[in-house]
């Protein structure tokens, strides 16, 4: 999970991080093999790849998820469960 909650894996927070919510978006690595990503009903919503992320996508090494702004821009350099 990534957000500006302490309990998410991934922190974002900054005084200008305001768009993004305290449980913004998850990555799920499935049993199948694949990863997904998904929004968590965030208000400000997030992109993948410069989409707006609708329903629950894959995601591949050398994606770009961007939270809520332009602000902040994550891209994927590698996909393991840790």
């Amino acid at each position: 999970m990534i957000g500006r909650s302490p309990e998410c894996q991934i922190v974002i927070r900054s005084d200008d991080e305001k768009q993004v919510s305290g449980r913004h978006l998850e990555i799920q690595f499935r049993s199948s093999g694949g990863t997904i990503v998904r929004d968590l009903g965030s208000r400000n919503g997030t992109c993948l790849n410069q989409r707006a992320l609708k329903t629950e996508r894959p995601l591949k090494v050398g994606g770009s998820l961007v939270p809520g702004s332009e602000i902040t821009a994550l891209v994927v350099s590698r996909l393991d469960n840790l």
